[in-house]
């Protein structure tokens, strides 16, 4: 169902946007122009429909559409009251060009990709840039993804009107079916989705999540498949289908692009919202080297879920091992990574000196130098066998990121 907005309201309000300091919103507005410039560019260079539209209006509706949604979306960030109604215009009158001009829903799929795409590596930017909580991040971040879905809504709203088909409703439904599966997962509402989509509803379904690239050697893949649901979430392109034509999908969408891509093993319908969660935290940890991909690139989710049981909460794992290893943290990070890398070592094996200098590459004095210090600085800890057990899950959890903090 195509979401229409029927009475006049704010967009922060309507987005649930947090509070901003006035200076971040500063920045922010400054790098809108630069914002809105990428995502027109990729859509002309990655989809045909738009790098060889011979309609100039087509052309002009993409820039201004584009440049509307990211100034109104900086508007509501700094609290100034923004015509919805005149941002979703905008977008359904593209999508009514697209009708009659007689391009196929494909092309505005794949735009909305590369922009949601693009507005999220934007936010992750900023937050690198300017330090943001984590709990204002994830607020204005699930403020872009619905955002991102109330445009194409508008834009899917356009093209129907403009085609009257039945295909265009039948795309309508699906982009809603999938958001209802990744997000709701409420069973009388995907039952009703999957009939206005005709879409099949496997007893087993799982969920593939790669690294989101709208190219269009992908789009053609996922074409080739018609019963597959795939859109971009969270920066990443999810990929939701019946379990085994998933992991077909997912490895040729592999050989496309490359990898890593995490799948999930085969659930419910109304439990798939749990196995992308389960996906995209998976290929988080391969990302942070916390889970090692394997030759093909496939990361099994079933394969590591004693890893995804420990980084479920990432700030509150976070938070856990910087107690357990407050100690390591006053060193430098190069000196912190050798005796974290040491002392996961020695617990794991609780082998002698000079094995574990042979293991480490490093002289057997330097070894047993380490490990007087570790000794000193968890003298109470490593004397508790419980204590010791968290602090080799907090050490598997942390050594990674020190390890590339060192390099």
């Amino acid at each position: 169902m195509t979401v229409l907005i029927t009475e006049a309201g704010s967009l922060d309000h309507l987005l649930d946007l947090p509070a901003l300091d006035p200076a971040v919103v500063v920045v922010c507005r400054e790098r809108a122009g630069d914002l809105s410039g990428r995502i027109t560019r990729r859509i002309r260079a990655e989809v045909a429909a738009f790098a060889t539209t011979t309609d100039p209006r087509i052309e002009a509706a993409v820039t201004e559409a584009i440049t509307c949604a990211v100034d109104a979306f900086m508007d509501a960030l700094a609290r100034r009251r923004t015509s919805i109604r005149t941002v979703f215009a905008f977008y359904r009158r593209l999508g009514e060009l697209q009708g009659r001009g007689g391009h196929d829903l494909d092309a505005m799929q794949a735009a909305h990709q590369i922009a949601t795409q693009e507005s999220w590596d934007e936010l992750r930017e900023m937050t690198l840039a300017l330090g943001l909580p984590a709990e204002v991040v994830a607020r204005v971040g699930h403020a872009v993804m619905t955002y991102q879905r109330l445009l194409l809504d508008q834009a899917v709203a356009g093209y129907t009107s403009a085609r009257g088909d039945n295909r265009s409703a039948r795309h309508q439904a699906r982009t809603q079916l999938l958001v209802e599966l990744l997000s709701n997962g409420r069973a009388d509402r995907i039952a009703e989705l999957a009939d206005e989509s005709e879409w099949p509803v496997p007893q087993q379904i799982a969920v593939a999540v790669v690294a989101s690239h709208c190219s269009a050697t992908t789009s053609r893949v996922l074409a080739e498949h018609p019963h597959v649901l795939a859109g971009v979430r969270r920066g990443r392109l999810a990929i939701v289908a019946d379990a085994d034509e998933v992991v077909d999908v997912a490895r040729r969408v592999v050989d496309e692009i490359g990898g890593p891509v995490a799948i999930s093993w085969g659930v419910a319908s109304t439990d798939v919202r749990h196995a992308a969660r389960w996906s995209f935290r998976a290929l988080e940890l391969a990302d942070t080297g916390i889970i090692t991909a394997p030759d093909d690139k496939i990361v099994w989710c079933r394969d590591h879920q004693a890893h995804l049981c420990l980084h479920a909460d990432p700030m509150l794992r976070r938070h856990a091992d910087a107690d357990l290893l407050a100690p390591l943290l006053a060193e430098r990070p190069k000196r912190r990574a050798a005796l974290a890398e040491t002392m996961l070592l020695w617990l794991q094996t609780r082998h002698s000196a000079p094995v574990l200098a042979e293991q480490l590459g490093v002289h057997e004095q330097t070894v047993r130098h380490r490990l007087r210090h570790l000794k000193a600085m968890f003298a109470d800890e490593l004397a508790d066998p419980t204590r010791t057990v968290d602090l080799l899950t907090a050490l598997e959890s942390t050594t990674p990121g020190w390890r590339r903090d060192a390099a």
